[in-house]
């Protein structure tokens, strides 16, 4: 399974291979200069029973079963290619191995250094596609954010046997933007903005971004 072409921004997705009901939660703190912090975080706590058992094995449907070793490593990888990308800074990492919650942080100069971190993570896994390695544009003259989302998922989920589509079952996606300015509007007709005005969330389920039901893509004006 090429989780890694579907989802180069998930950091330890290759842990969810193992567990459906699980939860990416995607915060970007964006300041009006386009600076600001983002944060990505895998909560697979719903599963951590069934977890803590599967770790203990082998393989399962096919595939080898991570070593908290492995999954560490791998965290740490991102984190050392984060930190060596220009605009990138404060980078931290969070590895719960008793819930199953997984997290990366960091600071930003701009929206193309952030970007640059999932090119360069795609280029280290020898990943040939480029549709995601521009998640995000900010416009500072006009304050607007553009979460870009084109991925050919479908055609790669179809790839997949019937054991491992099951794991994106119950599987939820959600976006937390927060900005300095009000919010005056968004065009992803599921986002739902805070009392203050000041705050975005989008809440979608995985498959339905699959079938291109729902979508990540989202266009926020700022007033």
């Amino acid at each position: 399974m090429k989780t890694k072409s579907i989802y180069p921004l998930i950091l330890i997705f290759v842990v969810s291979l193992f567990s459906s009901c699980f939860e990416l939660v995607e915060e970007v703190t964006l300041n009006n200069d386009g600076s600001g912090e983002f944060e990505f975080t895998a909560n697979l706590s719903q599963s951590k029973t069934k977890l803590k058992s599967i770790m203990l094995m082998d393989k399962i449907n096919g595939h080898k079963v991570p070593s908290q070793a492995d999954v560490t490593k791998e965290i740490v990888a991102i984190c050392t290619l984060a930190k060596k990308t220009k605009g990138i800074s404060k980078v931290s990492r969070s590895i719960d191995f008793e819930n199953f919650i997984f997290s990366f942080k960091c600071q930003f100069d701009s929206v193309e250094a952030l970007n640059s971190v999932v090119k360069n993570f795609r280029l280290s896994k020898k990943v040939t596609n480029k549709n995601h390695d521009k998640q995000f544009t900010y416009d500072k003259k006009k304050k607007i954010l553009y979460r870009n989302f084109d991925a050919a998922l479908k055609q790669e989920y179809t790839r997949l046997n019937a054991e491992d589509k099951k794991v994106f079952k119950g599987a939820t996606y959600v976006s937390v933007y927060r900005f300095q300015k009000e919010v005056k509007a968004t065009s992803n007709s599921k986002t739902k903005t805070s009392p203050n005005n000041k705050a975005t969330m989008l809440k979608v389920n995985v498959l339905d971004v699959i079938n291109k039901k729902s979508s990540l893509k989202n266009t926020i004006k700022l007033k």
